[in-house]
């Protein structure tokens, strides 16, 4: 319901009707509709940090390179985003604005992942040859490209062919030294967030 409708507009009687259930069982088990919603977006969230952690471990681990790396995330993204299409779009178009307990764990942890996944991606660069400075600019770069193409893939604004040209787009940028290194210490990394 508040995928279809959004959370403002999204009332307590559209759930209940929705859910087939009473007033009197809702309230049983939830305060209001922004306990309801900081809930399920606390579900969500621990979902994402699964899916996150995956995404980073299959980006120091399983590809060769990191133009590979990048399809092999872009192509979970693609998965994903037909897999779980309501809850992204919860994440990604009801949390923000909210005014909820709900945002303000979604923007935490967006920070929080934001960073660590630049990181590992910085590193990488670096490993390249290119400077500290230049490494973070791109693995910023890097991250908002695939912000905006996961996004674009959701709402179906983004075919093979796009996506096939943001890749080559990236490996004409980083010519040659696209080869990467795993990294045991960002790994050890990846296993201290699964622990926190």
């Amino acid at each position: 319901m508040f995928a279809a409708k959004g959370y403002h507009s999204a009332s307590v009687e559209d759930v209940l009707r929705e859910a087939g259930i009473s007033r009197a069982t809702f309230y049983a088990h939830f305060a209001s509709k922004e306990d309801l919603f900081n809930v399920i977006v606390d579900i969500l969230l621990e979902a994402q940090s699964a899916f996150v952690l995956d995404l980073q471990a299959k980006f120091l681990t399983k590809s060769p390179n990191l133009i590979s790396a990048i399809e092999e995330i872009i192509n979970t993204m693609e998965q994903e985003s037909k897999r779980s299409r309501d809850q992204l779009k919860i994440m990604l178009n009801e949390v923000q604005g909210s005014g909820t307990q709900a945002e303000k764990h979604f923007n935490q942890m967006q920070r929080v992942t934001l960073d660590h996944f630049t990181k590992l991606i910085q590193q990488q660069i670096e490993s390249m040859g290119f400077s500290a400075a230049a490494s973070r600019s791109l693995a910023y770069i890097l991250i908002g490209g695939m912000m905006h193409l996961g996004k674009a893939i959701l709402y179906g604004e983004m075919n093979k062919k796009e996506i096939t040209q943001f890749l080559q787009g990236v490996k004409e940028i980083l010519g040659d030294r696209g080869k990467i290194k795993s990294s045991s210490g960002s790994m050890e990394s990846i296993s201290q967030a699964r622990r926190n």
